[in-house]
């Protein structure tokens, strides 16, 4: 990327894929409620129909209790989220990915001291295997639970420049003006509190 260059692109990320796990859990389990009915009203003196009926509805019963109860332990343990997520993004983090091509072409060519935003698991290594040219990559990642395959992810693409990560939010990060030659983050604002800020960071 040029200096003063912003560029975003526009993808559904495994960061969404809570959001949508509880929004699919719920539409399933009320049509299959919906379908229960249907069938007690189709078969209103069919032993079967009713049986049927019964057991639908207990299933989506089960759903809809499972999903409120994970999502009110999600909702009050941090800790909780920090580790469902990683779990997340990692089972999403296929290699290789119908994404790479578009995300490596963008940044395989960096050069000099690199600051990534958001590195998750270290999924950009894999554009960097090959690359001499940078001189350090530093991450800035409030997930600790991302240590342990950042490790493994720059051993797998013998990562040959000196990594290092801040495990701290991108907007608590006080970053000195020209310190760095680039800054990287993909599908990162997706998930970070502070937008704007996390942007006057870069900048």
């Amino acid at each position: 990327l040029k200096s003063g260059e912003t560029m975003v692109m526009f993808s559904t990320c495994a960061c969404c894929a809570p959001t949508y796990l509880v929004a699919v859990t719920v539409i399933a389990a009320l049509c299959i409620s919906g379908f229960g009915k249907v069938l007690k009203h189709t078969f209103p003196t069919a032993k079967l129909g009713i049986k049927i009926y019964k057991y639908i509805s207990m299933v989506a019963n089960i759903l809809i209790l499972l999903v409120a109860v994970a999502y009110g332990v999600l909702s009050s343990n941090e800790n909780a989220r920090r580790f469902v997520f990683s779990k997340i993004i990692e089972a999403g983090a296929v290699y290789p990915s119908p994404m790479d091509t578009l995300r490596c072409a963008n940044i395989q060519n960096l050069h000099g001291r690199v600051l990534e935003i958001g590195p998750g698991p270290g999924t950009n290594f894999r554009c960097w295997q090959n690359n001499t040219s940078i001189t350090e990559w530093v991450g800035v990642e409030p997930n600790p639970y991302f240590q342990q395959r950042q490790v493994v992810e720059s051993e797998a693409r013998n990562i040959s420049f000196p990594v290092s990560t801040v495990w701290l939010k991108g907007e608590h990060v006080d970053i000195e003006p020209e310190s760095f030659d680039h800054v990287v983050g993909t599908h990162v604002l997706c998930s970070v509190d502070d937008v704007r800020m996390v942007l006057k960071q870069v900048h």
